[in-house]
């Protein structure tokens, strides 16, 4: 009988001896480090075509995907010595090794979500580079709770048992914290942070001068990362139901360690996806190509835009004075065309906002809403 464990848990533990959600843990493992590796290689790619240097946010991305892979090494470590399965079919030897190897899984957890979210930051950064004041202060503000939480939860993983070894041989003169508590305090904390960095550019975002669909399909590429916050507030659920005195621990912290995986893998998806338009435009095709059409495809003429400027200016929510937004598909994301500059340089011929700031004001007292840089793929 492992130590510790009641005969109610035992005759439970008997009748689901062959319980194993190794295999789920193994499958759903790979297929996201699969999916998040081919996101990462399709973003820098799309580099590539574009003759674009790399910005922080794609390094950034690359350091978030060499730990995922640190985790996923470290969980399928897991499978292989007893997560997913009773206690009573694992064994003291081959749970001590999985627990080596869950210790490093969440000891890399903080350091890879954290780079992915700062990854999706630096985006915005890159995206938005002359908006107003108070949306890069909510910048570094999530930016330094994020370093914060990261280094408080590599220590609390780290130190939180007297000597370390004692965590996964449970020495019986060992001293620890209340693990369940702390790591409630961290993923609610987390969970926080992962609403706020997907909510951030949406009021941006939807006060662009564009038709409300367009809007409504462009926000949707950023509510893809609910998924992550989804799974961050599961994975609390969960971790706050653990106890201390558990002890058919490999089987109760299957579900919230392959959501610790499956948290950064998604982010990961989600801060390349907005990048891999130039692949998605020359190759996609069938239902995925059509999506990815209606949301990005708006190539008009100057001289269109110009004449339906006035007759849609109501429906398209378009402030009094300012620039239209359109979507340029070569490019990717967002072209801001500037009025003067189609006198100038003729139809077709737009400004990309890269390259001049342009500002986008409202009211008759010129409330500066921003200064859009505009969603692009050109260097920081």
């Amino acid at each position: 009988m492992a130590p510790g464990i009641t005969p109610q848990e035992l005759v439970y533990e008997g009748v689901h001896f062959r319980d194993d959600k190794g295999p789920a843990i193994v499958g759903g493992s790979v297929v996201l480090i699969v999916v998040a590796t081919v996101a990462v290689v399709l973003r820098l790619v799309s580099r590539r075509m574009k003759r674009t240097a790399w910005g922080s946010d794609d390094y950034t991305v690359v350091l978030s995907l060499a730990f995922a892979y640190g985790m996923f090494i470290s969980i399928i470590y897991c499978a292989r010595y007893g997560l997913g399965k009773h206690i009573i079919r694992v064994g003291f030897v081959s749970a001590s090794k999985m627990g080596r190897a869950l210790y490093v899984l969440e000891a890399i957890y903080p350091a890879c979500t954290t780079a992915t979210k700062v990854s999706i930051l630096l985006l915005y950064r890159r995206i938005f580079t002359t908006l107003n004041p108070y949306f890069r202060y909510c910048l570094y503000i999530i930016s330094t709770v994020l370093v914060g939480w990261a280094i408080s939860g590599f220590f609390t993983t780290v130190f939180q048992c007297t000597p370390i070894h004692s965590f996964w041989d449970g020495s019986e003169n060992r001293k620890c914290i209340d693990e369940v508590s702390a790591l409630v305090g961290l993923a609610v904390i987390n969970t926080l942070v992962n609403a706020s960095v997907l909510i951030l550019p949406m009021p941006i975002l939807w006060h662009l001068n564009m038709p409300r669909r367009r809007k409504v399909a462009i926000c949707g590429i950023f509510v893809i990362g609910s998924g992550d916050v989804i799974g961050s507030i599961v994975r609390t659920a969960l971790t706050a139901k653990l106890k201390t005195t558990d002890v058919d621990l490999t089987w109760l912290e299957a579900d919230a360690a392959m959501l610790a995986f499956v948290e950064p893998c998604l982010g990961i998806i989600c801060a390349c996806l907005p990048t891999m338009r130039p692949i998605f435009g020359k190759h996609a095709s069938g239902l995925f190509s059509n999506m990815f059409s209606n949301i990005f495809s708006s190539k008009r003429s100057v001289k269109d835009s110009q004449q339906s400027g006035s007759t849609n200016a109501a429906s398209d929510d378009r402030p009094s004075v300012g620039y239209p937004v359109r979507l340029r598909p070569e490019e990717g994301w967002m072209e801001l065309q500037e009025r003067e500059a189609v006198d100038h340089m003729g139809a077709g011929k737009g400004v990309r906002a890269s390259e001049r700031e342009i500002g986008v004001e409202t009211g008759r007292g010129g409330t500066r809403r921003g200064d859009l840089e505009g969603f692009h793929e050109g260097g920081m």
